[in-house]
């Protein structure tokens, strides 16, 4: 996904022009709201647990992920901030 035609396709669709993807500019997220529908879309908590050396013998994590693609990197590291 999002890699271009195959090669069967190329062959049968030889005038496609691919379309430019936009560049993502550097944002200011200002609003609370947008930050919460966008991990609603892209994001998740969940709970690790793993066996541990402790003395309970398992170690628990709760984690926050967003998935996103690499082209969105400045998006990425706006959310860090």
């Amino acid at each position: 996904m999002n890699k271009g035609l195959s090669e069967i396709l190329s062959v049968n669709f030889p005038n496609i022009i691919p379309a430019v993807k936009p560049c993502v500019e550097p944002i200011s997220i200002i609003d609370p709201n947008w930050l919460a529908g966008f991990t609603s879309a892209e994001g998740c908590f969940y709970i690790s647990i793993n066996k541990s050396k402790t003395n309970l013998g398992y170690a628990i994590q709760l984690k926050f992920q967003l998935t996103q693609q690499s082209r969105y990197r400045q998006l990425k590291e706006t959310l860090a901030t």
